[in-house]
């Protein structure tokens, strides 16, 4: 198996367990409710770390448990520079991928053991008590990266470059 990337430093953080209190209070909050944040993430590559996404469903749930933490801290430390950004917002998660490319990438460069595991790691990030969701862009023929920018456009009316 190979090494997981450190690129992505919400992603490789050390998994924690899952506090469902924290998470269901969030979770039952709706756009509508006020501020919130919004994580969008291009799954199309190795962005989780290989050791949660080979443990399978339970590698899921401690994978959005991890970033949701992570987030959290993150919004945290940057309070000080942004007074008017509220730490305890709900948190929202996007993952757009193409489950099917995804599965192929990782088991071609023997990152994983079968495509059941990229499954069952999908089913549990999005059965986690946390607001995360998994998007296959596979049938809409786009990458994860031009579904990020659509769904930028359309919720904010604002275009990336």
């Amino acid at each position: 198996m190979a090494t997981p990337s450190t690129d992505h430093p919400a992603t490789d953080v050390a998994a924690v367990d899952v506090d469902v209190g924290q998470a269901s209070s969030s979770a039952a909050v709706s756009f509508s409710d006020g501020p919130f944040t919004v994580i969008l993430l291009d799954g199309d590559r190795d962005i989780f770390r290989m050791d949660l996404v080979n443990e399978g469903f339970a590698g899921g749930i401690r994978a959005a448990a991890a970033l949701f933490d992570s987030t959290r801290t993150w919004l945290k430390t940057q309070r000080v520079v942004a007074r008017r950004l509220r730490w305890d917002t709900p948190i929202f998660c996007y993952v757009f991928l193409n489950r099917v490319g995804l599965g192929n990438f990782l088991e071609l460069a023997d990152m994983i053991d079968s495509f059941e595991v990229v499954q069952a790691f999908i089913r549990g990030f999005v059965n986690s008590p946390y607001p995360f969701y998994m998007m296959d862009t596979a049938d809409q023929g786009q990458s994860a990266d031009k579904q990020i920018h659509r769904e930028v456009i359309i919720r904010s009316g604002h275009k990336l470059n």
